[in-house]
This record gives C-alpha cells, sequence and structure tokens, in this order.
C-alpha cells in the first residue's frame, strides 16, 4: 500500500510547495505507522540488525530494528520502482529511486522530469513530526537534485548500501546535507 500511495503522489513532488509539505506529511504517517510485532526479522541474514543511518548536516540519524526500517521493490505505472524508509515517532527518512528498467545493484543519481512521471532518486526527511506544525520537511531539490543512491545487495529478503545528497525546505529554501548514509533493512514487498 506504502508504494501504490508513494507512486500516485511522485509526480506531484514537483508542484507547488504546500503539495510537496502534504507528500512529505504522508509519508511521514504512513513509515510511522508500528511494526508487526510479530514478524520474523532477519529472514536474509538470520540476526535482524535492520538499519538506516546518515549524518544530517553533522549529525548522526538513525532508524534502527526498534525502529520500522522497511524496503519495497517492483514495477510502477510508467517504471521501476525502489523505496526504502526509516522511522521514528519523530523522524522519517524515505528513500525513492524510479528508474526505466528493473531496479538492481548499482549506483542511481539525479532527476529527469517528463510529462508524467520522474525518474531519479528523491530523498525526504521530516525532523520534529510531533513537535512542529507542519513538520519540518525536506526533500530533494528538483531543480538542482544532488541525490545519490548506492546498492550494493537486493534480495527478495533486504537491500543495503549507501546514500548522500543535498535537500531543500520547499518553504523556507534552506538546505541540508546528507553524509555517510547506509542501510540494511528488510523488504516488505519485492514485485
Amino acid at each position: 500500500m506504502y508504494m501504490d500511495i508513494l507512486k500516485l503522489r511522485l509526480n506531484d513532488v514537483f508542484k507547488p510547495a504546500s503539495q510537496i509539505l502534504i507528500f512529505l506529511m504522508l509519508i511521514g504517517a504512513l513509515a510511522g505507522c508500528s511494526k508487526n510485532e510479530t514478524e520474523e526479522e532477519g529472514n536474509g541474514n538470520g540476526n535482524g540488525n535492520y538499519f538506516l543511518k546518515v549524518k544530517i548536516d553533522g549529525q548522526w540519524v538513525e532508524f534502527t530494528s526498534e525502529d520500522v526500517v522497511e524496503g519495497t521493490a517492483g514495477p510502477s505505472i510508467h517504471n521501476y520502482s525502489f523505496g526504502l524508509w526509516g522511522s521514528s515517532p519523530d523522524e522519517v527518512i524515505t528513500i525513492v529511486l524510479e528508474d526505466e528498467n528493473p531496479v538492481s545493484t548499482g549506483t542511481y543519481s539525479g532527476l529527469e522530469k517528463y510529462d508524467n512521471y520522474t525518474l531519479g532518486v528523491i530523498i525526504a526527511y521530516v525532523k520534529d513530526q510531533g513537535d512542529s506544525n507542519p513538520p519540518d520537511s525536506y526533500v530533494t531539490d528538483p531543480d538542482e537534485a544532488h541525490s545519490i543512491l548506492t546498492i550494493t545487495h537486493l534480495s527478495d529478503k533486504e537491500a543495503k548500501g549507501t546514500f548522500a545528497g543535498t535537500l531543500i525546505n520547499p518553504i523556507t529554501k534552506d538546505r541540508v546535507t546528507l553524509t555517510e548514509g547506509s542501510f540494511l533493512v528488510k523488504m516488505a514487498r519485492v514485485f
């Protein structure tokens, strides 16, 4: 369900700032849902030590198996999708890759806008989602896309890789820099 909603909203990311914030709040609400405590973690390697971590303006933000860290991959309306997210009650990071070929290991960067869809890497970060109204939200700048995603392992059970980028707040135009990003996430759905 998450990727279906995300696919419908992905093309709206590049509309006015108010729509971008609605998109980011939707991501935060969906990714912030509690995981099913009966799910077995670590099916791919048996350890369940899933994580997504990154330095944001020099400060570590980390999501672990205690939080929600998951990914999905598969075909979408115009192309192929890969998405992953880390979520806690206060913060959410979402990474979406749209590509014209089936997603596999490799490095992806930049954005290409078409009439009805977008290809490339979009990173979104929402902080203080419970404390501020609206939450402090950042997304890959569609005009100056500086987001990179490297997938080093991808299976129906897990995805592993690195990421980095510069994100912009669509309202204030403030920027944050993401460095040293890495992840090992359980794949919730692979089509």
